[in-house]
């Protein structure tokens, strides 16, 4: 399951939009795992956030995909990369092409490693 931590704030707008925005993004049977953090419950978290709220990582490890409002193409990109099928694509690279919305910008295309040709 892919997984991200939205850091929010109770009485942000933006952060409700962000989490419905991100919602749309599940495919069906899909759902993505998210948690929300109130970066109020705690002064650390106000420091590091206070007016950037709301803020989306996929992997803590990782930078924070957006801010203020959803990159859909952030998103979209954190979960391929988790999770290649997760977004309605199949396993087989010539139909999945089929499955992906084409008016987003691409990558369209994903080949698993196990299919992959060697150059």
């Amino acid at each position: 399951m892919v997984t991200f931590t939205l850091y929010s704030r109770s009485w942000c707008h933006l952060c409700e939009d962000m989490l419905a925005a991100l919602r749309k993004l599940e495919a069906p049977g899909r759902p993505f795992e998210v948690a929300v953090v109130d970066v109020d419950a705690d002064p650390a978290l106000v420091e590091r956030f206070d007016e950037l709220v709301p803020v989306l990582f996929g992997d803590l490890a990782e930078p924070e995909l957006c801010h203020y409002f959803l990159d859909e193409t952030a998103v979209r990109r954190y979960v391929e990369r988790y999770q290649p099928i997760a977004m309605g694509g199949v396993r087989s690279a010539s139909i999945q092409a089929v499955a992906y919305n084409f008016t987003q910008p691409g990558p369209y295309l994903w080949t698993p490693p196990d299919l992959q040709e060697e150059d």
